[in-house]
């Protein structure tokens, strides 16, 4: 269960390190509490979990922005179970002081993300830090009576978890959905986890969002969201906001970074409930990127993955291993595929610009035309209408008489009807490429030849 402890990478004007604080063990009945259990076990098979439990990872964002260096949590310490409390150690290993952060976000106040906010004597682990936090949550988890409106087994947390909010008071920042924690940090209100839980989305590329707990975890919360989590607050606000929540990241490609999916915890959303299956098992070829900042909840692709390399086996598609530099192949998920690239296409970033696609489409130029040919070929043999070359047809004219000319402008036209159903087969039939592990799921050839080719 050991990861490594200091991922870096830089989005927009943040530099981001990823910490890890050890992992939380639960019953996989109660974070999937209406599932199947054989579905249940299926989902979970790829994990690293026992077959009725799940390790939910402890993935901890760390942000420099300008004079500001911000914690996204503060973990659990020692106070929860015997698996967390690693943060503190990890920011010292990496050379970072607890007394140098200057903002500490608190998603939401549940002991693993919360308790780790005193030392032993009751002292502040981040003493010179501001604090922010939703204020319908603080709000909640403050009131007299909010004992009872929790589960009777969750009861017990109450004392722990008022003592903490309680020690930030004189130095806390209320917060609400769009409101900044630093430039280009942006707070999103995600609630049913927890009444006032947030997310956090920062600017820059396509956008990068802190899911915090909406989504929580790598296997469960991508192929079945409408699974009830026992850990949430309000099952079905929940289920809402981890719906709509994927389907923006899927939609418009934006970077996830989630505090409980395998370390480092960042990645992208990808179509949910076998919506993909159809692209996967038309497309001529399949772009498969490979980089160090592959999806942390690859579990989510690993069937796609598979499926790939089946077609590509039964010589129905070409699997086409895309390196993004600066990455190692071999250090990738994809090498327990047995994905080898002696053909991989290098290009220089992820392609989500014009510029970068059009760096791989080049790439894949002649892959593309020797498809678009073949097509066009069978359909030209199953119409029983072979092209002719505009030249060869403007020479028959000029030698025709009369009844000749009718005869060929005839074929014309039916050579036109030809060529457009052409057109809409590759149009409306082709999924030339489809990449597994990226936001922008698929290319239709129309896209490819217009875009990219023609040009």
């Amino acid at each position: 269960m050991s990861a490594a402890t200091d991922y870096h990478f830089s989005h927009g004007a943040c530099d981001i390190m990823v910490l890890s604080d050890g992992y939380l063990a639960a019953s996989a009945s109660f974070v999937a509490q209406d599932a199947p259990p054989e579905e249940l076990q299926k989902a979970l098979a790829g994990s690293d979990a026992p077959a009725s439990m799940v390790y939910l990872k402890k993935n901890i964002p760390l942000i420099r922005q300008g004079e500001d260096l911000v914690l996204f949590d503060v973990g659990a310490g020692k106070k929860y179970q015997a698996s967390e409390g690693l943060l503190l150690g990890n920011l010292r290993a990496s050379g970072v002081d607890p007394a140098s952060i200057t903002k500490v976000v608190l998603t939401h106040a549940h002991p693993d993300h919360l308790w780790g906010m005193l030392d032993p004597s009751n002292k502040l682990i981040y003493p010179n830090a501001a604090y922010y936090v939703g204020a319908s949550e603080w709000n909640f988890w403050m009131a007299p009576d909010v004992a009872l409106q929790l589960p009777q087994d969750f009861r017990g947390v109450v004392p722990e978890t008022q003592q903490d909010l309680e020690a930030i008071k004189e130095r806390v920042t209320f917060v609400r959905a769009g409101d900044e924690i630093a430039d280009g940090i942006r707070v999103i209100s995600t609630p049913g986890h927890t009444p006032g839980h947030l997310s956090f989305e920062l600017d820059g590329g396509s956008g990068l969002i802190i899911t915090a707990d909406a989504i929580t975890h790598e296997i469960i919360s991508f192929e079945h969201p409408t699974w009830r989590n026992g850990f949430d607050f309000d099952s079905e606000i929940a289920i809402q906001t981890r719906k709509a929540l994927l389907d923006r990241a899927f939609t418009d490609g934006i970077k996830l970074l989630g505090f409980h999916f395998p370390y480092p915890g960042t990645g992208y959303s990808g179509a949910a409930n076998g919506a993909f299956d159809e692209h996967l098992n038309s497309a001529e070829i399949i772009a498969l990127f490979v980089s160090s900042d592959f999806l942390a909840s690859n579990y989510c692709y690993v069937k796609e993955m598979e499926r790939a390399m089946e077609r590509q086996a039964q010589k129905e598609a070409e699997v086409v291993p895309i390196i993004v530099r600066p990455c190692d192949w071999r250090d990738a998920p994809f090498a327990s595929l047995q994905v080898t690239p002696p053909d991989a296409i290098p290009v220089t970033k992820w392609p989500d610009r014009d510029e970068a696609w059009t760096e791989v489409v080049k790439s894949l130029r002649i892959k593309v035309m020797d498809v678009l040919k073949r097509v066009k070929s069978e359909l030209e043999q199953e119409l029983k209408m072979p092209t002719e070359p505009p030249e060869e047809t403007l020479r028959r004219l000029q030698e025709a008489d009369a009844a000749e000319t009718e005869v060929i402008y005839r074929r014309i036209q039916l050579q036109a009807k030809v060529q457009e159903r052409i057109v809409k087969e590759i149009e409306d039939k082709i999924d030339l490429i489809v990449v597994l592990n990226q936001p922008r799921t698929r290319l239709k050839a129309s896209e490819l030849w217009d875009k990219y080719i023609r040009q």
